[in-house]
């Protein structure tokens, strides 16, 4: 589970329906980390699917806004199990303080693990650990695995996507 602040799929329904995406990125943020997850009465499917092509019908969507760097106590944003970090995971197999995001000057988002027991992953390749080597840089459309757990990291263009598609499949045909 990811915490703290999910936004609800309906408010991001609402300011999509409402906005353009430059309003909808000012509202909002503009990066994400998106959580999917099949319902419960689904079987867990062998393959590895990605937001794009995945039926958004049948999944369960959380969509976690990064906060900004200025509301960390960090020069960065940190990410793990406990409660001091800036994004918690609770979940066993992510460490007490698992990974840090940090954003440059340009506009740019870097991950970096903390030397975790489980590793931290972008696009199924492993991050180096702190002091082993250069953080990775994020794209919009990442995979991030924490331990077991992966997300998507999207930039506000792609949620307000990802939202205008679920609104559609949603009305009936």
């Amino acid at each position: 589970t990811l915490l703290p602040t999910a936004i609800s799929v309906d408010v991001l329904a609402v300011d999509a329906c409402s906005h353009d995406v430059s309003a909808f990125a000012a509202i909002h943020g503009d990066m994400f980390f998106v959580v999917a997850s099949a319902p419960q009465h689904s079987a867990p499917s062998s393959k590895t699917k990605t937001l794009d092509v995945l039926d958004t019908r049948e999944m369960a969507i959380a969509v976690l806004p990064l906060p900004d760097r200025a509301e960390s106590t960090h020069p960065f944003l940190s990410i793990g199990r406990g409660a001091e970090n800036d994004l918690t995971i609770q979940d066993e197999t992510v460490s007490r303080f698992h990974a840090f995001l940090r954003l440059d000057r340009g506009s740019r988002w870097f991950v970096q693990d903390t030397g975790s027991r489980n590793g931290t992953k972008v696009d199924g390749i492993l991050v180096p650990r702190r002091g082993e080597g250069n953080a990775v840089e994020l794209f919009s459309g990442a995979l991030v695995t924490f331990g077991s757990i992966s997300v998507h990291f999207l930039d506000a263009q792609a949620v307000f996507s990802l939202v205008n598609r679920l609104v559609k499949q949603r009305r009936p045909v």
